[in-house]
């Protein structure tokens, strides 16, 4: 009986019968290959902004003071341009695997800083 409520509160089975060593080398050596022509694809269409993280993370960024914010994995900036749109005095450093979500990331952060300055 015991096992039975095991298995269902079980998410991911723990066999070793997963991604051999092989391939899960492969995917970590080349994430950044992946991202990057994941980005060249799709650039940034894929992912839609997060409108609802100051609904979620509002109390995190009330108050006085600069907020700090280190996104990983921050692709064409979906989270970060939200968050710095509705909370403009917090700071964000931002870093992925792929060269091109960066690129993105700066066209639009100067895209953003030009609309500003007009």
């Amino acid at each position: 009986m015991a096992e039975q409520h095991t298995s269902r509160i079980l998410i991911y089975p723990t066999s070793s019968t997963g991604v051999s060593p092989f391939w899960r080398e492969k995917y970590e050596r080349d994430a950044k290959k992946y991202w990057d022509v994941f980005y060249k694809r799709h650039e940034d269409r894929f992912f839609k902004d997060r409108h609802y993280l100051d609904k979620e993370w509002g109390h995190y960024f009330s108050g006085a003071g600069i907020k700090v914010i280190l996104e990983v994995g921050c692709g064409a900036g979906n989270t970060i341009f939200p968050l710095v749109a509705t909370y403009p005095d917090i700071f964000v450093h931002a870093c992925d695997f792929s060269p091109r979500a960066i690129d993105l990331v700066k066209v639009q952060s100067m895209n953003l800083f030009f609309k500003q300055e007009k």
